[in-house]
């Protein structure tokens, strides 16, 4: 995985996007922490509201 993105597929939309990876820290920590997934999930009907040129700001 490339370093500052990160894939997720969307169930609603079957489609992928890359986080720019900054909304969340230091991205090698945020995907072993907890709390990533916590916040992304917190923050799901937000980020659908944020798409932008494919990329999604939180």
């Amino acid at each position: 995985m490339r370093k500052g993105s990160h894939s997720f597929q969307t169930p609603a939309s079957q489609e992928k996007f890359e986080l720019d990876g900054n909304g969340f820290g230091t991205n090698d920590q945020a995907m072993e922490n907890s709390s990533f997934l916590n916040k992304w999930s917190r923050t799901e009907a937000t980020v659908r509201q944020g798409v932008v040129n494919g990329r999604i700001y939180v």
